[in-house]
């Protein structure tokens, strides 16, 4: 999530399990905190096995210090990462593209990282699911398909798209009397 802020940003601020004041400056560059930690992963973790499907791997570390030493034009630093990605032999394209997103033959050889999600596993109303998607859900008191309400439009952004009925242009002086 670091290099993902960091690519949108570059200037963010670094929070780890160390940090215990929040409210931290985002003027200093976090990129070196971001490779060190992929590094840590690549040291620390195992290769790829079926106790691993769901969970990051060493190649999967390999291959995105690779690609953020690519986003920062390091190249001659990625090659040999997606080289050992590559020679390892447990990462490879599948024959067929669609392969990729059928979910008779998920864990396939071109799954580099997954992220798995559980549901009807006892946690009740499939809570282990995706929260995320769940999260946009409308409030209310509905098992599965009202929730939390976050991210609903306000009555304001409703009626900034009324229209005239004449003309059909928007009523922008007027749309919220």
């Amino acid at each position: 999530y670091h290099f993902e802020a960091y690519k949108m940003w570059i200037n963010v601020p670094f929070i780890d399990e160390n940090v215990t004041e929040y409210r931290q400056k985002n003027d200093a560059d976090i990129f070196p905190k971001i490779e060190a930690d992929f590094k840590d992963a690549i040291d620390g973790l195992g290769e790829v096995n079926s106790l691993t499907s769901g969970r990051a791997t060493k190649g999967a570390a390999q291959a995105y210090l690779a690609r953020a030493y690519m986003f920062i034009g390091k190249y001659a630093e990625a090659k040999p990462l997606l080289q050992a990605v590559i020679s390892s032999n447990k990462y490879a394209l599948v024959d067929n593209f669609h392969d990729v997103f059928d979910a008779a033959k998920q864990n396939n050889s071109e799954m580099l990282f997954v992220y798995k999600a559980s549901v009807n596993d006892g946690a009740g109303e499939s809570a282990n699911g995706n929260w995320g998607d769940r999260l946009t859900f409308p409030n209310g008191n509905a098992p599965v398909t009202q929730c939390c309400g976050f991210h609903q439009p306000s009555q304001n952004l409703v009626n900034a798209f009324r229209t005239d009925a004449s003309s059909g242009l928007p009523l922008f002086g007027t749309f919220n009397n």
